[in-house]
């Protein structure tokens, strides 16, 4: 048998082209009876686990991590054909499981025919092997040690190929334009998830998580479109396009240009048709009304922003100074202006006045983000409002607030908060919403992807009215809330990235 047998198309190259599935000693086989006894010790022992003792080794078919005591299962001896029907019986194999793909789906491992297998007397003249036994049980042994290397190799071929199978099919959700469609897709990338849905995105739109991500079971699949805003950069106006609700989102990652520009006007979220007005921030010096103001990172363009940055007004004969020459209010700045304000044929009265800073909210990277508010009090500062009089027969008959600017700078009330969370959730937004915690949704909203009743269920509405409107240490404060009550199984994600097993 040993010498009719052809190099295994099934082995994965490299392989030794003269290497077969080891043949076991014939003398060191069981009888015919034993494989075909049906007592109730051999269905124990087939069925039953190991003992402790004799544990069987670790499976090698089993793919890491495994059961140590498991193994290969034994096929019943009532299912397997007879010595006779293997002799006589065409037998045809189905397709081959155990094949790399490519394949020929009717290949098969291949069997001798009977009548080509050496005999004992010639195998033992040509010293491929010792003898086996011309007698009844011999040649049932040698026909019982085929049947259980096939059964062996049929269940291994079996294992891998339906492990093969499984993995080459994800169910994605993917999410596109206001709907859900749940997709049985091959195994493969986001992109090509795309293009076989005829997917189209234009040069802004976003896809989360992105498009080489290779596809996993269970994964959502986001297509953001793009939407149009006015973008004023230093004075020049530009409609833009961004797939971004956060103004802070677009100017760090469409615009890459978070520490060159600051924002002097923007909304809370953008959407189609808002505004923002970006500025390079300037420093320098300031004389108005008798009072010196230095400015450090002003966001303003030129000197009718800064003045409107402290409510200066100019008259009709005002004027303002750089160094020694009038400027006009147009004139760009520079770093390290000094500029003074120059009033003309005005009577003005100052006032020191008190003044508050709103509250703040700032981040604590220290504390985590379950822990208490830290408050840090504030303090009032004093401003300095200067008010242009108008006199009728020498009353008083209009005040006009020309100029407001510190002397001594308030500091707000600040309200500290943890960032600091495990980081299982930064992970899991990331698979959710590709780590954009600013989507609303009509259902699932946030970095984390909470649908919109869990949210109020357990307390959203304590920061915002939807997930994605709120911190992603709020959004965290209520995703710990969920995980405390229920675990943390809604979370599809969570099962993708193996915190559920």
């Amino acid at each position: 048998m040993r010498g009719a047998v052809r190099p295994s198309p099934a082995r994965a190259e490299p392989h030794d082209e003269q290497s077969w599935l080891p043949l076991p000693d014939i003398d060191d086989l069981p009888e015919l009876e034993d494989h075909i006894a049906t007592s109730p010790s051999v269905t124990d022992v087939r069925s039953a686990p190991p003992a402790d003792d004799a544990a069987a080794p670790p499976s090698p078919a089993r793919a890491r991590p495994h059961d140590p005591t498991t193994w290969l299962p034994l096929p019943t001896p009532d299912e397997l054909p007879s010595v006779e029907e293997l002799l006589t019986s065409p037998w045809e194999a189905p397709p081959s499981p155990a094949r790399a793909e490519p394949h020929d789906a009717d290949a098969w491992l291949p069997l001798p025919e009977p009548d080509a297998l050496p005999t004992a007397e010639t195998a033992g003249a040509s010293g491929q092997g010792r003898a086996p036994s011309t007698s009844r049980h011999g040649r049932a042994r040698a026909w019982a040690a085929g049947i259980a290397v096939l059964v062996v190799v049929t269940v291994l071929a079996a294992a891998f190929g339906l492990n093969h199978v499984v993995n080459d099919q994800a169910s994605v959700e993917l999410r596109v334009d206001g709907t859900r469609r749940t997709i049985e897709a091959a195994s493969g990338t986001v992109g090509e998830l795309l293009r076989e849905q005829r997917v189209k995105l234009g040069p802004h739109d976003r896809v989360i998580p992105a498009a080489s991500t290779p596809l996993r079971d269970g994964q959502a699949v986001s297509v953001l479109r793009a939407f149009p805003i006015t973008r004023d950069l230093d004075g020049v106006v530009t409609t833009v396009f961004t797939a971004y609700v956060s103004p802070t989102d677009y100017l760090r990652r469409d615009l890459r240009a978070d520490d060159e520009y600051v924002f002097r006007s923007k909304p809370e979220r953008l959407q189609a048709k808002s505004t923002i007005t970006l500025r390079t921030p300037h420093s320098g010096s300031l004389m108005v009304d008798g009072v010196p103001v230095t400015y450090e990172d002003v966001p303003a363009l030129d000197v009718r922003e800064l003045l409107a940055q402290y409510s200066v007004e100019l008259g009709g004969e005002d004027y303002v100074m750089r160094g020694s020459e009038s400027v006009a209010s147009s004139t760009r700045l520079v770093d390290g202006d000094n500029f003074t304000v120059v009033r003309v044929g005005r009577e003005l009265v100052r006032e020191n006045v008190e003044y508050t800073l709103p509250d703040e909210r700032r981040p604590d990277h220290t504390m985590n983000v379950t822990d208490p508010p830290r408050v840090v009090p504030g303090k009032a500062g004093a401003m300095t409002s200067t008010y242009q009089i108008t006199r009728v027969n020498g009353d008083e008959t209009e005040r006009r607030l020309v100029s407001k600017v510190p002397v001594t700078v308030a500091v707000p009330t600040i309200t500290y908060y943890g960032t600091k969370a495990d980081p299982m959730w930064d992970k899991i937004a990331v698979c959710e919403s590709g780590g954009n915690w600013g989507v609303v949704d009509s259902m699932y909203s946030g970095g984390l992807g909470i649908y919109n009743g869990t949210w109020d269920q357990f307390g959203g509405r304590d920061f915002a009215s939807n997930a994605g409107l709120a911190t992603r240490e709020e959004q965290i404060i209520v995703a710990e809330r969920i995980r405390a009550a229920v675990g943390i199984s809604g979370w599809g994600c969570a099962h993708i990235l193996g915190y559920i097993r």
